[in-house]
């Protein structure tokens, strides 16, 4: 076996044995692999322990027939060791003499003590260092076996748990490098490495550079942390169904604290609290994202299915089971006329050119404005068409009542969808309240002909429906309605439910609908009749 110096450069052969072996050690530390004798040191401790406690069973018989010896100076041995000493000259040392020979026990024994206490923390030899250790004895061209009778024994598989190592592993050594540094390079070299000559040194260990290594094993680690949060957020914005995603969730967690356990070399507490604030992340992103978009996104029994924010394709409701469900189409050609009815109402707000040298006409305050209020049923008129033919007439002039604070005096209280959804009361409220306002639209109504529609005195957004809206299921919208209360603010500013429910009503009826239904959700009273004549415009 060739050896090469670090000094000088030169090449010199080791002699065979074990200064070849030496020198193999001194190269590669992980190899410098020798038995703790484990069983003879606590042998040797227990040992000394017994010959120690003997002693001083002696020291304690020798000092109380010293003490009750009636001898003067033997009596104050034990506190005069100067005349203890001298006890030798008058030939009575044998107090003195023990106390020498258990200092002598004491020394051998604490120095033995604390050698193996120190190897005790010793890192164990691992299996793949001593397996590559027994290679290069086994081999022909270098160790040649030379360890023959007991000596042989020294390095098997029978001393295993007693052999350490002189080169622990670096405690901060995260379990990816470890893998990088021996199963997948020992493969790599197998495979490609030795053909091409790399990392190999002047014995059959192979040396590929441990920084090499390292910064091969930070670069992995760099991506998988880049890439694995990155993509479960991606994957949970397709995902549709609430159930899929909590799921998922679960099994990414899962998956980031096993990265975090195999890339990093961090504490159980360090690990455990990258995991609740990755978990924590991942939760605010599923509660914070809506389900419009391309896909299909279902609540309380009605899975909406839109091809925009704004514009809906179909509805499906009824859900049997996952498979079994019915559907609602919305048609093209409606979808086209809502579209090209709300660009025509851009259009008309749109402020036309003024003639600057017209002056312009003072503008009249909103508050002295005359508006023309609602007829005000009387209380004999209470019959079910009057109130039908007054709710059309506060939709054609776009009325919209007047809002009443949540105070004890007016009783009236606000709700959330979490309220409306847990309250039974509230939802019976609001399907007595949206059966007859659907009657108010003609064209929900299948039974009204062309005519009628075309000859109606409604609200000019309504005219401009097409026939076919007739078809619409005025049943299967009052539980539309319901699941859009119980899942969406109807007075939030963003104006989703607006949208939800402009491809039925038209955007102007869908809002004043919803303002009307929020302000009799909000009102203390429960018959409708009661509410008609106490509601103000």
């Amino acid at each position: 076996m060739e050896i090469t110096s670090s000094s000088t450069g030169s090449t010199k052969v080791a002699e065979p044995g074990y200064p070849a072996l030496a020198s193999l050690m001194a190269q590669h530390p992980e190899t410098a692999i020798f038995r703790g004798f484990r069983e003879l040191n606590m042998l040797n401790l227990l040992r000394l322990q017994a010959e120690i406690n003997d002693l001083e069973g002696q020291l304690r018989d020798v000092r109380g027939e010293d003490a009750s010896s009636g001898d003067a100076d033997r009596a104050v041995y034990a506190s005069d060791f100067r005349l203890m000493r001298s006890s030798k000259k008058i030939g009575d040392p044998e107090q003195y003499e023990t106390l020498l020979a258990l200092s002598e026990k004491l020394v051998e024994y604490n120095n033995s003590l604390w050698h193996v206490q120190n190897m005790a923390k010793s890192a164990s030899a691992t299996s793949r260092d001593l397996h590559n250790l027994k290679d290069w004895l086994r081999s022909p061209t270098e160790g040649n076996q030379f360890l023959t009778d007991r000596e042989a024994d020294i390095y098997q598989n029978s001393n295993q748990e007693d052999l350490i190592t002189l080169a622990p592993p670096d405690k901060q050594q995260d379990p990816f490098t470890s893998f990088i540094e021996g199963r997948l390079l020992d493969a790599y070299h197998l495979i490609w490495g030795h053909r091409r000559g790399i990392g190999i040194s002047n014995t059959t260990f192979r040396d590929y550079g441990k920084a090499r290594l390292e910064r091969l094993s930070r670069s992995i680690s760099a991506v998988v942390a880049s890439l694995l949060p990155t993509l479960a957020i991606l994957i949970l914005y397709f995902i549709q169904r609430m159930l899929v995603r909590i799921g998922l969730v679960i099994v990414f967690t899962s998956m980031f604290s096993l990265a975090l356990a195999f890339f990093t070399a961090g504490s159980t507490a360090e690990i455990f609290a990258a995991t609740a604030a990755f978990a924590a992340v991942e939760v605010v992103f599923i509660g914070s994202t809506n389900t419009t978009g391309s896909a299909a996104h279902r609540d309380n029994g009605i899975r909406i299915v839109a091809e925009s924010k704004t514009t809906l394709t179909a509805i499906e409701y009824n859900f049997a089971s996952a498979d079994d469900y019915q559907i609602y189409r919305i048609p093209q050609a409606a979808l086209e006329e809502v579209d090209t009815s709300s660009h025509r109402n851009v259009r008309q707000h749109e402020a036309p050119q003024r003639n600057p040298a017209i002056p312009r006409r003072p503008r009249i305050p909103q508050q002295f404005r005359k508006r023309r209020p609602p007829p005000r049923p009387s209380p004999r008129d209470t019959s079910e068409e009057a109130a039908i033919q007054r709710r059309r007439f506060i939709y054609k002039n776009n009325l919209f009542s007047a809002h009443v604070g949540t105070n004890r005096t007016s009783q009236f209280r606000d709700f959330t969808p979490h309220t409306f959804a847990r309250s039974k009361e509230l939802q019976l409220k609001a399907r007595k309240w949206i059966r007859r306002e659907l009657e108010v639209f003609e064209f929900l109504t299948p039974s009204l002909t062309s005519s009628t529609l075309q000859n109606s005195d409604h609200h000019h957004e309504t005219q401009r429906l097409p026939e076919r809206r007739r078809g619409n299921n005025a049943p299967f919208l009052l539980e539309y309605l319901i699941s859009i209360l119980k899942t969406v603010d109807i007075k939030d500013a963003d104006g989703r439910a607006e949208n939800l429910l402009d491809p039925f009503l038209g955007i102007e009826n869908a809002r004043l609908f919803l303002h009307e239904l929020g302000a009799w959700l909000r009102s203390p009273y429960s018959e409708l009749e009661v509410w008609d004549r106490h509601v103000q415009y």
